[in-house]
Parts: structure tokens; sequence; C-alpha cells
């Protein structure tokens, strides 16, 4: 009757709203034929990309300690335990605040915190070849690993907004092999570099 018929009408009114609404993601947007559902379609890949960047950034920088270890010990004069428990605090500390980090994007925004992992692993790189000693070296790692928990929670939070059901496993797969291209890199080019310069520059 006149009810149902108003009820479509509503439904139809608020479907246009969305499928307009600039702040629209990808999947609710119309055909890829229209434009601005083009652009869109461009711009979730040029997403992944940085995802992927930064996944593969990411664990190359994790695995190059495994290879800095060695000169690290030597210079500090670590015991095979002092080593063990340098490699530890870092992925005591990731685990710790893994899932306190995926909170964060929940409560504040993904890209917020994504942001802020990049900046902190940046900054604690840098502070790692400044390290005076094993008390020092340990302290650095552990909030290095405190500080890149998360990373990954919140960009399959990203990946979950930018991308439709039917292109998740794709993404996601390209985010997992960057990040395991980056570990398989990285013992190698650590070796050349810290051959090279010495483990505080690489």
């Amino acid at each position: 009757g006149v009810a149902c018929e108003d009820a479509e009408f509503a439904c139809e009114r608020v479907q246009r709203r969305v499928s307009s609404s600039p702040m629209a993601v990808p999947s609710e947007l119309g055909p890829l034929g229209d434009d601005a559902a083009q652009r869109s379609s461009y711009a979730r890949w040029v997403v992944l990309f940085l995802l992927c960047s930064m996944s593969f950034v990411l664990y190359l920088d994790r695995v190059c300690i495994s290879q800095a270890i060695a000169p690290i010990g030597e210079q500090f004069g670590l015991s095979n335990t002092q080593k063990s428990i340098v490699l530890m605090a870092f992925t005591l500390a990731y685990g710790l605040f893994e899932m306190p980090t995926g909170h964060w994007g929940d409560r504040y925004g993904a890209r917020r915190v994504l942001t802020r992992v990049v900046v902190w692993w940046s900054i604690f790189t840098m502070l790692t070849a400044g390290a005076l000693g094993f008390t020092t070296l340990v302290l650095i790692r552990f909030l290095f690993g405190a500080g890149e928990a998360g990373a990954f929670p919140n960009a399959a939070r990203i990946m979950a907004t930018w991308f439709p059901v039917r292109e998740r496993g794709v993404a996601q797969a390209a985010f997992l092999a960057s990040s395991l291209l980056g570990g398989t890199i990285a013992p190698v080019a650590a070796a050349y570099l810290i051959g090279q310069w010495g483990w505080r520059w690489p």
C-alpha cells in the first residue's frame, strides 16, 4: 500500500545520499564507471602500496638485529645470555603492547596509530646505534618493540575500510608477502652493510 511505497522511496533517498557522500569509503561507492568511484579504485591500490612498503621495511628493520648482534656482543663484551635478553626485549614488548595498540586504532583511528608507529620505529632505529652498553641496549630494544606493536592489526583495519570483501584476500596476501620479502632480504643486506660500515651505521 501507500506505506510500502513511502518506505521504498525513503530507502532510495538514503542510498543516493550514501553514494554521493564524500565520506563514503570505496566499498560504498557505485559502479567503477563513475569518475569518483574510479578515483577511489586507484586510491585504494595506492593505500595498499604504502601499507606493503611499511610491511617490507618493518620486517627488514626487525630482522637486521639478528645480523648485528654478533658485532654488538663483541664490542660490549656480552655473553650469550645477555645477547638473548637483548633479542627477547623487543619481542616481549611487542607482544605486550600488540592488543593495547590495536585498541588505540579502534578508538583513535588506524591512520594516526600507524603514523605514530612509523615515527617511533624510525627514532628507535637511530637510537639503537647510540647504545652505550647492555642496559641501554635492552631498554632501547624494549621501547622499540613497544612502539612498533600494533602495525599489523591497524593495517588490517585500514584494508578492511578501503577494500571490498571480494578484494581483501588479495590485499592481505600482498601485505603479508611484503613482510616476508623484507625478512628474506634483511639478513643479506644487513650483513653487507655491517661489513662495510659497522653495526652502528646501517
